[in-house]
């Protein structure tokens, strides 16, 4: 009688077991989206790190698989809207040229897939933490709009704009 017990115990543990397992493994799309999106700011926040010369090259080129060819970025509020890869990575080149030292975080992501799983809309807190070119400290927030492609090598960025720059 003690062994039943003991053994529903051993079973309960097993399959818990498996299915964190299997949620480590093999995820879900949902969570797919949300490791792309993360990957997508650590590699952003790397350009912001890299500075100039090789490091700022070896950066973008770890961005670059992060966006989708056709990308869009949009900050309606201030009148920026930057079409295409190249237009996109030449434009972090600049700002990381140009000495602006910033990291990139996203907070309360929530992922929306399509019906057919082909595309995913991610609403979320993104915050900028760094410094501008004179050296100054900046802090900023907005609430962004993400759009992610599925292809063939994963998630991409597809669409971006901010909705709300919070203050």
């Amino acid at each position: 009688m003690r062994r039943l017990p003991a053994l529903v115990a051993a079973v309960a543990v097993a399959g818990f077991c498996a299915w964190g397992l299997r949620a480590w493994f093999w995820p879900d799309e949902e969570a797919r989206v949300r490791r792309a999106a993360a990957d997508l700011a650590r590699a952003v926040s790397e350009v912001g790190a890299a500075g100039g010369g090789l490091a700022l090259v070896a950066a973008l080129n770890g961005l670059r698989p992060h966006l989708d060819e056709a990308v869009v970025l949009e900050a309606p509020e201030r009148g920026v809207r930057v079409e295409g890869r190249d237009q996109v990575l030449g434009l972090a080149s600049r700002l990381a040229a140009a000495g602006a030292r910033r990291s990139l975080s996203l907070e309360d992501v929530t992922v929306t897939l399509s019906g057919d799983a082909a595309t995913a809309a991610v609403a979320a807190t993104a915050t900028w933490r760094g410094t501008q070119g004179d050296g100054q400290a900046v802090i900023d927030a907005m609430e962004v709009a993400l759009e992610f492609s599925r292809t063939d090598e994963g998630w991409r960025l597809r669409h971006g704009r901010t909705v709300e720059v919070l203050r």
